[in-house]
């Protein structure tokens, strides 16, 4: 015998002002973000953003995806890209992280002085989207040699020439957005990278801290407890792991004839095995061949400076993190007695978590 199901008039009512809407919001691909959370720290770095917060037991839960936004000038018609959907932002269409590399000839520059300001709204809600977290104030960190620097672009959304210091910028563009119809609002605090891996390590009286970025490299001094300026910390554009990059892609261009985008490169880094004419060929060999003396020249660089090799000379005390802190040979963090921080690409936002957590 069938049965009729008869909904009462509040039944209907919910279903009609708040179910149907959420299941409007996943046919257009929006992750529903229902678990508040109080503080995300996050690194939208150059190559990956990394990210740190609490979970429901108070444990630091961390994660990674790849700085990668794929932008479509127009609605991508239904599965002419499959069955994903890309999400709207500011009119445009963008698959952004793990899902944007598979658009190579649509990924955004990642180096561009804009970059970070303009497209880091859409790196968060990524963070958002991944963990199913709305957070109440994002620490967002940059270089040193980035913090409070002058910057001036074009911003083609809002049609004019957006200038001011970097990270006010970046504080500006990511408290308010909105993608796919969704307003996000949020407290959004810019911190210097480097500090955080101090705070990470237990803030330690006498520390030289060095942050191997995808980029940028940034050192820190640290005094009887003080950061110091200038010329003790300090920070190098276009000395980081992007140099072993460029070398690895002239390699494949050389030895293969293939023009590789980087952010290809970078995936072939990591995992060291590259795809040609359908044969992967291992390239372990080669990586450990270019990153081994890329991390003795970049030490080398840094101690040679004579107020920092002094203050090595005294305290001794090396911390290394970032990501290029892997890079590092066994041999030559015995020869340095360098301390690496436990997953260290994370050190920056594990150290500013806590911080904010305490604060």
């Amino acid at each position: 015998m069938s049965q009729t199901l008869t909904l009462t008039f509040t039944e209907r009512v919910f279903i009609f002002y708040y179910l149907l809407p959420l299941l409007l919001m996943k046919e257009k691909g929006e992750v529903l973000m229902e678990r508040k959370v109080e503080i995300l720290a996050s690194d939208t770095g150059y190559s990956t953003v990394k990210c740190a917060y609490l979970d429901e037991n108070g444990s630091v839960k961390t994660f990674k995806f790849p700085t990668a936004v794929a932008e479509f000038p127009c609605e991508i018609q239904p599965g002419s890209l499959g069955e994903v959907k890309p999400i709207e932002y500011e009119g445009r269409y963008y698959f952004v992280g793990e899902e944007a590399l598979k658009f190579e000839k649509y990924l955004r520059p990642t180096y561009t002085e804009e970059f970070s300001v303009v497209y880091s709204p859409l790196l968060l809600h990524e963070a958002f989207r991944k963990e199913e977290i709305l957070p109440n104030v994002v620490c967002l960190s940059i270089a040193l040699t980035e913090y409070d620097r002058e910057i001036r672009f074009y911003d083609s959304f809002k049609k004019k020439v957006v200038k001011g210091k970097k990270n006010e910028l970046m504080q500006q563009y990511c408290s308010h957005f909105k993608v796919n119809e969704r307003d996000f609002e949020q407290e959004v605090i810019v911190l210097p990278q480097g500090v955080g891996i101090w705070l990470d390590q237990g803030a330690p009286e006498d520390a030289i801290i060095i942050d191997i970025g995808d980029r940028t490299v940034d050192v820190v001094c640290v005094s009887e407890g003080k950061t110091l300026g200038a010329p003790w910390t300090r920070g190098y554009n276009d000395k980081g792991a992007i140099q072993i990059v460029n070398l690895l892609g002239d390699y494949i261009r050389d030895k293969f004839g293939v023009e590789l985008h980087t952010t290809k490169v970078k995936k072939i880094l990591e995992t060291g095995k590259f795809k040609y004419r359908g044969e992967e060929k291992d390239l372990t060999e080669v990586i450990e061949n270019l990153k081994i003396p890329y991390a003795e020249r970049t030490l080398v660089d840094i101690l040679s400076v004579p107020v920092i090799n002094s203050l090595y000379e005294e305290h001794g005390n090396l911390i290394v993190a970032g990501g290029g802190a892997y890079y590092l040979s066994k041999e030559i963090v015995e020869a340095y007695g360098i301390k690496i921080p436990e997953q260290p690409e994370f050190s920056n936002v594990r150290g500013f978590l806590k911080k904010l957590t305490e604060a």
